[in-house]
């Protein structure tokens, strides 16, 4: 369309216009505005195609590509971006048929071999040979060298597949990029921690931390740093918190009554409401809920929805998917659902909506469950922890949000309805030592302390899990060297990754360890539901007195160390009563049914009891 007559200059003034609103919604809606006013022109559909895309509105997308087609059927870039919608929605047969079909026709792209790539990653074509996404990742780099959309694809694509060596090369090949250097650091990271070399995570964290976009990763990861003290810590989140505060401008909200006749509205926000653990914590909430009144609205922020998912919803709580809604529509959603209090269950971990949070969501706010320590954002009113987890009189210092303390643990736990009988355990079996957490708690402090263990029980061996990290030979080389530099013998190691029944784990341990700096939450809830002890040390943060909580509302006190010395003879007295722990293996889940731990009505009183008295101090 030539731009010298009116219709012209109109395009292209609109066209501007878009630019300038990047990947937004409103650009989104500039685009359809196009559309409609220029119906037969290709370009608009392009771009409207192209926004929706990037925004996951893969049906809107389609449709838009479809549209730019059928006035331009051989363009490669419109064939693959119809791939990679069909690929959003779901319809993987359709996507790869059309990209196939497009590289068939020829001259091949590096755009459409990486559309097609990520169309087999999505439908889970991960097999070698030319059919595979490393394939079609590979032969877009070939084409041209310098397209790092591509080289990224086949990093993650190689991480997924535990070619860690590997996908460090392009990684570093990325790390320059002004559009994907930071999510190719974050690879790095990734690749250290999935080899097993935490420290290493650590430091290249450390190198970029002043960076604002390194800023949450930094934050995220300091939390499995042994060496990194609570002052320190506290200090980290603090200075982002204060940096964050004076980027944004706060929001206004008049006074509300939250006694008033339609009752208290609690929003819960997080991207994890599906099979994932923080659902597990989220269910018994909403259970004992049920029969209090209280209103709970769950704000899904991804589109993962399963099972458990729909299990969430049914129990009584209003569901809303809000993952493609930017910040200023997610206020104006929570707004006009009237929520007094939104409750943020993500903290610093992946998809968290803090900076939103900063500028303030709703009335009141809180932070619960989903991170061990404080946001450090000041326009977070409220964070619920236990007095166990968080000492009145003491973890003050530690938090910017005022501190309300539910009555007993700040967790109940909802145990996966698919889990198996207690497995037992054969009386002449060696004695084993287990941890299925995360290799990235097991820092150099748990490693002497589990290594003195070994060497005060010669007879038992250490049984690791942790996902594909334990399929990796080298890490598991790289491991056996960290405990063989105590003077053990690495042959006293076994490893496990990934499984189809992840249950397994618990057929082959006696005891479970809990690592130092950062206790297992989840997995120390599902060790003892599976019928195993776990010995934890009360340490001295959050992340460090999980462990301590979660046992102490099991009706397990007695398995909680003070110190490194009575953590080992703990582990050691337990060693020598193994015979006791097998035999009690099957009763344990009984106890621990009838404890407060599960009590979900109980939990849910003492939950809302601890809102109830927050609010009451702010109104």
């Amino acid at each position: 369309m030539s731009s010298s007559n009116p219709a012209g200059r109109q395009f292209e003034k609109q066209l501007k216009n878009i630019t300038k609103l990047g990947m937004s919604k409103q650009a989104q809606k500039a685009a359809q505005d196009l559309c409609a006013t220029f119906p037969g022109n290709p370009t608009a559909w392009e771009i409207l195609g192209v926004i929706a895309l990037s925004r996951k509105e893969h049906s809107i997308a389609r449709e838009a590509f479809e549209r730019s087609l059928s006035f331009a059927p051989d363009n490669t870039d419109l064939l693959s971006g119809l791939g990679l919608a069909l690929s959003g929605l779901g319809r993987h047969a359709e996507a790869q048929a059309t990209l196939q079909a497009a590289i068939a026709k020829g001259p091949t792209t590096p755009q459409l071999w990486n559309a097609l790539g990520c169309a087999r990653s999505a439908a889970g074509n991960k097999l070698a040979g030319d059919d595979s996404e490393l394939d079609a990742f590979r032969r877009a780099i070939t084409l041209d060298p310098g397209y790092n959309q591509a080289r990224m694809s086949l990093a993650r694509a190689l991480l997924r597949n535990n070619e860690i060596e590997d996908a460090q090369r392009q990684f570093e090949r990325c790390v320059g990029d002004p559009v994907y250097g930071l999510e190719a650091v974050m690879g790095l990271v990734e690749c250290c921690a999935e080899g097993a070399q935490n420290a290493q995570a650590l430091a290249l964290l450390r190198k970029y931390v002043a960076r604002p976009e390194f800023a949450q990763a930094a934050l995220f990861h300091a939390n499995y740093d042994e060496s990194t003290t609570p002052s320190v810590l506290a200090k980290m989140h603090r200075d982002w918190g204060t940096r964050i505060a004076q980027e944004s401008r706060r929001r206004k909200f008049a006074q509300v009554g939250v006694s008033g006749t339609r009752g208290l509205r609690i929003g819960l926000l997080s991207p994890d409401l599906y099979r994932h653990p923080v659902a597990w914590f989220v269910r018994p909430l909403l259970e004992g809920s049920a029969q209090d009144g209280v209103a709970f609205h769950l704000y899904a922020d991804s589109d993962r929805f399963d099972e458990m998912s729909t299990e969430l919803a049914a129990r009584g709580a209003s569901w809303h998917s809000v993952a493609n809604l930017d910040e200023d529509d997610l206020a104006a959603k929570l707004r006009a659902d009237h929520i007094d209090l939104l409750v943020d269950l993500t903290g610093h971990t992946k998809g968290n909506r803090l900076p939103a949070f900063a500028r303030r969501l709703a009335p009141y706010q809180a932070t619960w469950l989903g991170y061990p320590h404080s946001t450090g954002l000041r326009a977070i009113d409220f964070r619920l922890v236990d007095a166990i987890t968080d000492p009145p009189g003491f973890a003050e210092a530690f938090n910017t949000e005022t501190l309300l303390h539910i009555e007993g643990c700040f967790l109940c736990y909802g145990p996966p309805h698919d889990a198996p009988p207690v497995f037992a355990r054969a009386a002449d079996a060696p004695i084993v030592f287990g941890s299925a957490n995360n290799f990235r708690k097991i820092g150099p402090a748990t490693i002497a302390l589990w290594a003195e263990i070994l060497a005060t029980v010669p007879q038992a061996r250490l049984l690791l899990r942790y996902n594909r990290l334990f399929e990796n030979a080298t890490a598991c080389e790289t491991v056996r060297g960290l405990f063989a530099a105590h003077n053990i013998d690495p042959a006293r190691l076994d490893f496990r990754g990934r499984s189809e029944d992840p249950f397994d784990f618990y057929r082959e341990v006696d005891i479970a360890l809990d690592p130092l700096n950062y206790n297992g939450t989840t997995t120390t809830c599902e060790t003892l539901w599976m019928g195993v002890p776990v010995v934890t040390l009360r340490g001295d943060r959050h992340a460090a007195r999980v462990g301590a909580s979660l046992l102490t509302a099991a009706g397990l006190p007695q398995l909680v160390a003070e110190d490194a010395g009575a953590y080992v003879a703990l582990a050691a007295q337990l060693a020598e009563e193994v015979g006791h722990w097998r035999a009690t293996r099957a009763q344990m889940r009984a106890t621990l049914a009838g404890s407060r731990l599960l009590d979900a009505q109980r939990f849910a009183r003492s939950w809302r009891a601890a809102v109830d008295a927050g609010l009451a101090q702010r109104v």
